[in-house]
């Protein structure tokens, strides 16, 4: 189940563990792999950004070679995180040598099989649980009011009901506790985001959708749009933030502040607020201004980011996957990604494009 806490398990940073390898990578798969990023990822713990350039140049091939030849007699330690195919797994385990001096692999997925074909020394795949409802009372309780026994007593109550209706999925507990964060730390407010909830009750899956767009439609509407913007970012990609400020000015997303801010400031208080909110993830800050740097979204979050863009009309994504039915009337904005245009799959002669107001155009995983 997404949002259960894979990648958050992978990612806990053990001294005790990190010490014993002289590499580590983290590289996110996602539905639409790429093998040659994922070498690039693994390459990046190496090179700096400037060296990297000569290496985004090399074929698949020379990238498998590289890193296979930097790994060997290295102890590393390297986490694949959201495999979703024996293929894309099958794709790169050859650029990870053997020595047998205690090198691992760690491997996120949702399949079974997957976990099952990339075992080859007996490990047993760790199986993910749901949280039972003491567990799930103490995160949101954590989340909200940042440890446990600090809750009023008045909301208590109400409290571990909502933790309870998020069915032990701590991504639900997580973004609900956004929610709460922001109305009023009354009874009847959480009592009516409890009855929201609990009008809602189907699957965990469900549940988690239906908590999350509770979430959305508790967004003031100065953030709708700039929460929107994220769907079009391909699925686990990291959000170059100077890039998706830029977007957001350029748009007019942002709503004009009385206090004579720069548009940029706005943005991102923007981005602040829809990290408190847990919608938005970041990844990385600057060390002096301790402003954001990276950022991204769970698949879930964009899943609903893609539902409610369309919905609204908000915008139209085409990449190399592009299928859409003709006579698509495409409103507002186009979105072109990278392997759409280098492979001319546009598709374009299939739409109208009388409405489209901006055409913009991804690069390369999170950036315009």
């Amino acid at each position: 189940m997404g949002g259960i806490g894979k990648s958050t398990l992978a990612r806990r940073n053990d001294p005790s563990i990190s010490c014993r390898f002289n590499v580590t990578s983290w590289v996110t798969v996602s539905q639409e792999y790429d093998a040659r990023e994922m070498l690039l990822d693994v390459l990046s713990c190496f090179f700096s950004p400037n060296e990297m350039k000569t290496y985004h140049k090399m074929s698949e091939d020379e990238l498998l070679e590289k890193v296979h030849r930097i790994l060997k007699c290295k102890r590393y330690l390297i986490a694949l995180d959201y495999i979703w195919s024996i293929e894309a797994w099958d794709q790169v385990k050859r650029s990870f040598p053997d020595d047998g001096n205690g090198s691992r692999v760690v491997i996120t997925t949702r399949l079974l099989e997957v976990a099952d074909c990339a075992d080859n020394i007996g490990c047993r795949p760790h199986h993910m649980s749901f949280l039972n409802l003491e567990d799930s009372w103490k995160l949101l309780s954590l989340k909200l009011f940042g440890y446990e026994d600090s809750c009023p007593p008045q909301l208590k109550q109400v409290g571990r009901l909502i933790g309870q209706q998020c069915q032990g999925l701590p991504l639900s507990i997580v973004v609900i506790a956004g929610v709460l964060s922001n109305i009023d730390r009354t009874y009847d407010d959480w009592i009516k985001i409890s009855d929201n909830m609990n009008s809602h009750i189907g699957s965990t899956f469900e549940q988690c959708l239906s908590i999350l767009a509770l979430s959305y439609n508790y967004l003031p509407c100065s953030l709708t749009a700039c929460f929107l913007s994220m769907g079009v970012y391909r699925e686990d990609a990291e959000i170059d933030v100077d890039g998706l400020i830029r977007v957001w000015v350029a748009e007019g997303f942002l709503k004009r502040s009385i206090s004579h801010k720069k548009p940029e400031e706005v943005a991102e208080e923007c981005l602040e607020d829809l990290v408190s909110r847990c919608l938005v993830m970041f990844t990385s800050r600057a060390w002096v201004t301790g402003k954001i740097t990276g950022c991204k979204i769970h698949d879930l979050v964009r899943l609903l980011c893609l539902r409610e863009g369309k919905a609204e009309k908000f915008f139209h994504v085409i990449n190399k996957c592009y299928s859409e039915e003709e006579g698509v009337h495409i409103e507002r904005r186009l979105i072109l990604h990278e392997d759409a245009v280098r492979n001319q799959n546009l598709g374009l002669e299939k739409c109208s494009l009388d409405s489209v107001r901006a055409i913009l155009c991804l690069n390369r995983p999170g950036t315009f």
